[in-house]
């Protein structure tokens, strides 16, 4: 009886061995507790698409290309460094946060199938919400649509638990190339940035630009502008976009988020440089998409799904 204990224990320390040696475990003469201890933390970073649902529905909408786009990114993992050389993994989760038909608003299910079942997690956004838990800043901070959804994703960071920082996606924002190679780029070149985003601040405009005197923030002092049809933000700079706006600052957002990292201590900004046509208007029609598509850049405005494709396929 005790022969055969013995012979079953030894089986499954055995079993436990392999199962660890074939998930790179530890090798001969390390513990399994030390190679436990030494693999890089897993950190959940979150990327957002910006949505909004607007009726009737269009039969083939960029904004199902995008979110059906991103999802192929769905749970998928990369190792990067920190900014002191430390090994983290990251795992991707994409989600659409979305805005409703204010007049005739869809069921989640009529909104999922809309997107064609990416099978991504959604958060709504409501500009009544928004505005209730961020005060009346939000209508500045919004821009010239109203929009609650960038807010939104910009609230969730700032509350979340588990998130450190996320990538904001415009629908009709597109990368030649897959995302996952585009987020992983940025990660590794700026592990520790609090704002990945073109830095607009000196581009065509200037002072000049309409939405300049709308931001308290700029009144005083330098002000900076960013482009924002895709950005990283980290929870540092979230929760100081949300306290600022709940204590009455304001400005359009592409104004308010780099001038409020720029009176951050700490706060650094990288701008984005893989841009191929990648401005606010013209909007890029499908001959202009193929024409000027370039591997590993990004195109936008795409408001047709053709435009989109032509980009991406």
């Amino acid at each position: 009886m005790v022969a055969l204990a013995s012979t079953a224990v030894f089986g499954a320390l055995a079993l436990r061995w392999l199962l660890l040696q074939s998930a790179g475990g530890p090798r001969f003469g390390a513990s399994a507790s030390s190679w436990l201890y030494s693999r890089p933390p897993v950190l959940p970073e979150a990327a957002f698409i910006a949505v909004h649902v607007r009726s009737p529905l269009s039969t083939d909408p960029v904004e199902r290309l995008a979110a059906l786009r991103l999802a192929e990114v769905r749970r998928a993992t990369f190792t990067s460094r920190d900014g002191a050389g430390r090994e983290t993994r990251r795992v991707l989760e994409p989600r659409v946060v979305f805005e409703n038909a204010p007049r005739a608003p869809l069921s989640r299910d009529d909104i999922d199938a809309w997107l064609g079942h990416p099978n991504l997690e959604f958060v709504e956004a409501s500009r009544v919400e928004e505005r209730a838990r961020l005060g009346p800043a939000f209508d500045t901070f919004s821009g010239i649509y109203g929009a609650a959804v960038k807010a939104r994703a910009i609230r969730a960071l700032a509350e979340s638990k588990t998130l450190e920082r996320a990538w904001i996606l415009e629908p009709d924002v597109a990368y030649a190339g897959a995302w996952l190679d585009f987020f992983k780029k940025y990660d590794e070149m700026y592990p520790d940035h609090d704002l990945i985003a073109v830095n607009a601040t000196d581009a065509k405009g200037g002072v000049s630009w309409p939405h300049t005197s709308t931001c308290t923030l700029c009144k005083e002092g330098r002000w900076y502008k960013a482009f924002l049809p895709v950005f990283r933000v980290s929870k540092t700079l979230a929760r100081a976009v949300v306290d600022g706006l709940r204590g009455n600052a304001t400005g359009h957002h592409e104004a308010f988020i780099p001038t409020i990292c720029a009176r951050t201590p700490g706060c650094r900004w990288a701008s984005i440089k893989d841009k191929g046509v990648f401005r606010y208007r013209p909007v890029i029609k499908e001959e202009e998409a193929r024409r000027q598509r370039k591997s590993g850049k990004l195109f936008h405005p795409l408001k047709s799904a053709t435009a989109f494709r032509a980009v991406v396929e």
